[in-house]
C-alpha cells in the first residue's frame, strides 16, 4: 500500500513543476478553501516568537494542483521581529 501511495504522489509532482507560475498568487480565498479559525492564543511565553497557525490545502484537478497556505506568527519581542530580517552577502 505504502508503495501505491509513494508512486502516486511521485506521478503528481512533475504536474506541479509545469503549472508553477513564477510569483505567488495574492487575492480573495478561491471557493475550494476552508477558512481555519486562529486557535486561542496561550498565554504569553518568553519565546521571540509563536506560530499561531499553519495551513496548507491542495485542489487536485485533472490538468493541475493548487495550493493554499497560510501561517500566522505572533511576533512576541523584538528579537522575534529582527528574525525576520535576511541579510544576503
Amino acid at each position: 500500500m505504502r508503495h501505491v501511495l509513494l508512486c502516486a504522489l511521485l506521478a503528481t509532482v512533475p504536474v506541479a513543476a509545469i503549472a508553477a507560475s513564477d510569483k505567488p498568487v495574492f487575492g480573495p480565498l478561491p471557493a475550494w478553501v476552508r477558512p481555519v479559525p486562529l486557535p486561542a492564543t496561550p498565554p504569553a511565553d518568553d519565546a521571540p516568537l509563536r506560530i499561531l497557525l499553519t495551513d496548507q490545502q491542495v485542489a487536485i484537478e485533472p490538468t493541475r494542483q493548487t495550493v493554499y497556505a497560510t501561517t500566522t506568527i505572533l511576533i512576541q519581542t523584538p528579537q522575534g521581529l529582527a528574525a525576520g530580517n535576511i541579510s544576503l552577502p
